[in-house]
């Protein structure tokens, strides 16, 4: 979930070279503000980039190729690709994973649906409301014939009987086996059903509260029931629905998809500041199906496969001002990726967290006293998991690629950074190809290189680039309509 204003601060805050105030003594003159980033980032164990036009990335990651465009998720159902832009839905043939190939476009401007969901024969892209509960909408498009992607029908998600937030943000298929017969819409107050089973003719069943749109300390109203939103729902390989919001996170059996039951929840860890400042994004169980709910009596001891959640911390809210001079934009609280204990969630056990995990700016606070002196638009996004390896779209900050096999000491075992990156999500296409959608480059094709099996990853720290830091030129990728302002932002080049 991304704020529209986000990017104009974070545009503004890299003009004013923020560091270069900061490094004095009554006894020295003040460091340049490159001496002060090399200096910062020696102190955090790493290296400053200074060409911002070189690509950075690990020795066991290379790039492939590059799609141009705009995008901000995907969806891969078996040997096609299903993108969404601001501008429309693009289908791609990847029956060669090193080159995808777009097959058909069907424009279709909207902001933001950033999960795309599809089933092969349908997908589904949503309209974020403009206000309240008005101005969203789900569209339900045709895709069996990748070459003509056709509009199937459009849902009105407006006057939904509320005056707090409505739907739109995010539109998840929940039918499971049986195709996108159902889905769950997310980004207001309540998770609201549709009946897809006549896709040409949706039906909005009915909205459910959750605990999960319970206030965080940045979204507003921390612990007040409603004062924040739902996000995302993924759905495991056991049928379960994994929701996460600004009030943390709540697992539901939803065998009647209409009509879910609620099996475990947060609680008060899920808007814990140290865990959940803004919203917690989005969610992966890996191992569902070995999941099984522990016999009374041996609860205790490490976790075991399918007891372990993976979750997404966004925040790019800089609202701490305890600093004498603050750095709008900066990336004090920037989101984390986290490891979360759900053994027995089906008994209603409460999750735990097990492990955090932040890029290497987010400790920054060495010779400034600020929290992390940066005007990088920085935060942990959208992931994916595959046999243990994690492929994180980490905004300006690239893509991180993260060992959870013991997820009690999350790594970093590979990056990517190319220039002026915005990536918004990573997805596994084989064991060894990541795609990336980032609003602007597109669609960058990685290639890494994994630890032969049961050999662990050497951890590596990334370098920080001198823009990050206040210490060289920082030019944005994306700038705001005149007309429409961000539900149509222009990419400049």
């Amino acid at each position: 979930m991304t704020r529209r204003t986000l990017l104009a601060a974070v545009a503004a805050a890299a003009a004013v070279a923020p560091l270069a105030a900061y490094a004095t003594t009554s006894t020295s003159a003040p460091l340049t503000p490159l001496a002060l980033a090399q200096q910062t980032a020696q102190r955090l164990g790493t290296t400053l980039a200074t060409n911002e036009l070189d690509p950075l990335s690990s020795s066991n990651v290379s790039l492939v190729s590059t799609i141009p465009g705009t995008y901000v998720g995907a969806r891969i159902v078996g040997d096609k690709m299903f993108a969404t832009g601001w501008d429309g839905l693009t289908a791609f043939d990847i029956s060669n994973p090193e080159q995808p190939v777009p097959a058909g476009v069907l424009p279709l401007p909207h902001f933001e649906n950033e999960d795309v969901d599809a089933d092969g024969k349908i997908a589904l892209v949503s309209n974020d409301r403009e206000k309240a509960s008005a101005g969203g909408f789900l569209y339900v498009i045709d895709v069996s014939n990748i070459n003509a992607l056709k509009p199937l029908a459009v849902l009105s998600l407006n006057d939904l009987g509320s005056d707090l937030r409505g739907p739109g943000h995010i539109a998840n298929c929940v039918g499971g086996a049986s195709g996108c017969r159902w889905a769950w819409l997310t980004g207001g107050r309540k998770v609201w059903v549709v009946d897809l089973r006549d896709p040409a003719n949706p039906k909005l069943v009915r909205g459910f509260d959750t605990p999960v749109s319970t206030g965080s300390t940045d979204f507003g109203g921390r612990g007040k029931e409603f004062a924040g939103a739902t996000h995302d729902v993924e759905r495991d390989a056991q049928g379960r629905l994994w929701v996460t919001g600004s009030g943390g996170m709540a697992v539901y059996n939803a065998k009647d998809p209409a009509h879910p039951r609620l099996l475990a929840y947060t609680g008060k860890s899920g808007i814990d500041p140290r865990n959940n400042d803004f919203i917690l994004h989005n969610s992966i169980h890996p191992s569902a199906t070995s999941y099984g709910p522990r016999a009374h009596g041996h609860s205790g001891g490490p976790t075991r496969k399918g007891e372990v959640l993976l979750m997404t911390e966004e925040n790019y809210t800089d609202t701490n001002t305890a600093d004498s001079e603050p750095v709008p934009g900066g990336c004090r609280e920037q989101g984390r990726f986290e490891t979360w204990d759900v053994r027995n969630y089906s008994k209603g056990r409460t999750p735990t967290v097990l492990d955090k995990w932040t890029t290497e700016v987010s400790g920054a606070p060495y010779l400034t006293g600020n929290h992390a002196p940066v005007t990088v638009f920085c935060s942990s996004h959208w992931f994916k998991e595959r046999s243990g390896l994690v492929a994180d779209g980490w905004y300006e900050q690239g893509t991180r690629i993260l060992d959870t096999r013991d997820p009690a000491h999350v790594r970093q075992v590979g990056y990517w950074l190319p220039p002026n990156a915005v990536t918004w999500a990573a997805y596994w296409v084989t064991d060894s190809l990541i795609y990336t959608a980032d609003v602007g480059r597109g669609i960058d094709v990685l290639r890494i290189t994994r630890p032969k099996a049961g050999a662990a990853a050497p951890t590596v720290v990334a370098p920080i680039r001198a823009s990050w830091l206040g210490a060289a030129p920082k030019r944005d990728m994306i700038e705001e309509s005149h007309r429409w302002h961000w539900a149509c932002a222009t990419i400049v080049r």
